[in-house]
């Protein structure tokens, strides 16, 4: 299965809105965060997935995907899954503050979308000077 960037572009816009849902539908908010959690490690896995398919791939997509996966939604994924009896606030990976790590976390998921926005925007562009 061979994505585009503009269905990526798409499903990372939608699953804000979808986070959001879920925080305010569901009223256990530990089992929010774990729905919400496996969609951001789903996400950068199957953007990264995408990519390696193309023959032309995009380097900021990889390295923006992979940054997310590494040092955001899988460490807090874990963090919340592997403390669960414990409030996400008292949590810290190597003495960063969960919170701390969270605010980076939306930082970097902006990076990611713009690095798959800006592909998107280039193969549109491209495929219109082609024609």
């Amino acid at each position: 299965m061979k994505l585009n960037s503009k269905s990526l572009f798409i499903v990372l816009i939608i699953w804000i809105g979808v986070v959001g849902l879920l925080f305010a539908v569901i009223p256990d908010k530990k089992i929010a965060s774990v729905i919400a959690g496996s969609g951001f490690v789903i996400l950068p896995l199957l953007i990264l997935f995408s990519e390696m398919q193309k023959s032309e791939r995009n380097l900021s997509v990889i390295v923006a995907s992979s940054v997310f996966f590494i040092f955001s939604a899988l460490p807090i994924f874990l963090l919340r899954v592997l403390n669960w009896e414990k409030d996400f606030k008292e949590l810290s990976v190597f003495g960063v503050p969960s919170e701390v790590l969270h605010r980076a976390s939306n930082f970097l998921y902006i990076v990611m979308l713009i690095a798959v926005g800006v592909a998107f925007w280039r193969e549109r562009n491209r495929s219109l000077s082609q024609k």
